[in-house]
């Protein structure tokens, strides 16, 4: 299973971290970009992003857990996890999340 190369999406000052939680949130709008979603592998469907941190000049890869919609079928919230290979390259990911705010 080969990874697919992606312009990664840029960590920037309008993410917010919240250690307590592990979680990491964004607004949709914030990111700068219209589609943010990604095939991950040449043989997969699986979808997920491609963040990069320029803080810690680290690149990881997060998988879409779970879309959260509300009454009336609108998206609000895209949760992604870290991908098995970013937990192995840096395991202080576990149990992280990242959440995409649809705004």
């Amino acid at each position: 299973m080969a990874q697919l190369n992606h312009n990664p999406i840029q960590f920037t000052s309008a993410f917010h971290i919240n250690v307590k939680t592990k979680w990491i949130v964004v607004e949709h709008s914030d990111i700068g970009r219209r589609s943010i979603l990604n095939r991950l592998y040449d043989d997969a469907c699986d979808v997920g992003v491609v963040l990069y941190n320029s803080f810690t000049n680290r690149t990881t890869r997060w998988y879409l857990h779970e879309e959260k919609r509300d009454n009336e079928g609108d998206l609000q919230v895209s949760i992604f996890k870290p991908c098995p290979e970013t937990l192995r390259k840096y395991p202080g990911n576990e149990g992280w999340e990242l959440h995409i705010l649809n705004d």
